[in-house]
């Protein structure tokens, strides 16, 4: 179902913004991925790469569906910021924070924009999207409280601190503070 006309500008900005989030999310994963980090930790950042690449896959070919054209770089408002964080990484604990911000991000802005998208189709990327990097999120700020405590990833269960059972719980409802506008990825 095509989105309906007055919608369609709207609709491919926030597809558009969604891809840039996605691009951003790879980037910094794909930076990581580069450090010397743990097993465990790469191999998250691997696995977080390709979903988001999925992810920006998915949005990219529904803006086109919608008469837009497909995003390829990185949000344009974080881009700055993440390349000069992620010059500065040098340590696991380092990437999985910066991971997480951007998580957030991605998180706050789909929770923002599943109810301003006009077709159910758009509604469940909009919200598998959001779901699938909740969920992301969730595991890194576990990793992070656990490589913060000094324990390795994965963790020896029998040596788990107290803070890393209510560390992947970031939010009980998602706010939407930190959500990207529709338009600030759009090209």
């Amino acid at each position: 179902m095509a989105p309906s006309p007055g919608a369609g500008g709207n609709v491919v900005k926030l597809l558009q913004t969604a891809a840039s989030l996605e691009n951003l999310a790879t980037a910094v994963y794909d930076a990581a991925r580069n450090l010397s980090v743990e097993s465990g930790v790469l191999d998250l950042c691997t696995r977080a790469a390709a979903m988001h690449t999925e992810h920006a896959r998915a949005f990219n070919e529904a803006a086109v569906r919608a008469g837009g054209k497909a995003q390829e770089g990185p949000n344009p408002k974080y881009a700055r910021a993440v390349q000069a964080a992620l010059g500065k990484l040098a340590t696991a604990v380092d990437a999985v924070k910066l991971a997480a911000t951007v998580e957030d991000v991605t998180v706050q802005t789909y929770v923002r924009n599943v109810v301003t998208v006009p077709t159910p189709q758009l509604r469940e990327l909009f919200a598998g999207t959001a779901g699938a990097d909740a969920q992301q999120l969730a595991a890194l700020l576990v990793v992070q409280a656990l490589l913060t405590a000094g324990q390795p990833f994965p963790p020896d269960p029998a040596r788990l601190p107290a803070a890393a059972l209510a560390a992947g719980v970031a939010h009980a409802l998602f706010p939407v503070d930190r959500a990207s506008p529709a338009d600030e990825g759009a090209v």
